[in-house]
């Protein structure tokens, strides 16, 4: 610790803490776009494999039919 800081913080130190504060504060919200952004994308991910399983399973028993009769 700095002798000419015992009785009072540091200016520098307040400073420190007040820029790592914000830069806590952007990060939690970078974080929380890109949670939302994931969010959306799984969602969409999940409607299409619906589509796409719902149309697979229509031409899957299409062939079969045309196979077995």
């Amino acid at each position: 610790m700095d002798p000419n800081c015992q009785n009072q913080p540091c200016h520098e130190l307040a400073e420190l803490q007040k820029r790592f504060a914000r830069f806590q504060d952007d990060t939690v919200k970078r974080l929380a776009a890109g949670d939302v952004s994931m969010a959306t994308i799984n969602t969409k991910l999940n409607w299409l494999i619906g589509i796409l399983s719902g149309i697979g399973a229509a031409v899957l028993a299409a062939v079969l039919r045309i196979l077995y009769n």
